[in-house]
């Protein structure tokens, strides 16, 4: 069997509420997918074995019937991943930033995808109260307080600081910093941090 579908993949970042970026597997410009003549093509096969180019995906049928849990993945470890490739809209720092991929298969009665989502933007969000970020001129986030970099502050195990040494190009930007109601000079709720600066600030540097 070689049956054809049109078919995209997109994911939609929404970091604060509002779309930060999108990023898809075929569309190269935002809206494409209003019509289906901008789609890639999905394969329905029974064959690992395809040499495609870069509008198609294959979509293997599917072998396991076992039930799903949790140790066990239902797809078997030689069907391909595709990544989303394109950026269509806002901006993406790196692929720790935002990143995906996605696999297919089917059978019978159904198609299955797995899809794979990286961003460390929606971990930070999480686990922070907290933070700062900084923004440019059409309201990208061109970089976020990140866990991976944090130091512990003193005081309380969840005092932590960043200290960053950034590169960016000449413009406009704007530094932004979220915080709570708790654990804040005006009323600490806990062991406050070692230091008597609390907050964000920039030292700014030329260089050469």
């Amino acid at each position: 069997m070689n049956a054809k579908l049109s078919f995209d993949a997109t994911i939609i970042d929404s970091d604060g509420g509002a779309e930060k970026a999108k990023i898809d597997w075929h569309n190269k410009v935002d809206d494409d997918w209003k019509s289906s003549s901008n789609y890639g093509t999905m394969m329905l096969t029974d064959s690992h074995n395809l040499t495609l180019d870069s509008n198609f995906i294959i979509a293997v049928k599917r072998q396991r019937k076992a039930a799903f849990n949790h140790t066990h993945s239902l797809f078997s470890n030689v069907t391909p991943f595709y990544r989303y490739g394109n950026i269509t809209v806002g901006y993406v720092r790196d692929s720790s930033d935002l990143s995906g991929k996605f696999r297919a298969e089917w059978d019978e009665r159904n198609l299955y995808l797995q899809v794979c989502v990286r961003d460390n933007i929606k971990s930070v969000a999480k686990a922070l109260f907290d933070y700062g970020w900084i923004e440019d001129n059409s309201g990208n986030t061109v970089w976020m307080m990140n866990m991976v970099n944090m130091k512990y502050a003193g005081g309380a195990l969840k005092n932590k600081r960043e200290d960053t040494v950034l590169n960016i190009k000449r413009g406009v930007y704007y530094l932004k910093y979220h915080t709570d109601e708790s654990h804040s000079p005006n009323k600490w709720d806990d062991a406050p941090p070692k230091t008597t600066f609390y907050g964000i600030k920039i030292a700014y540097n030329p260089g050469n």
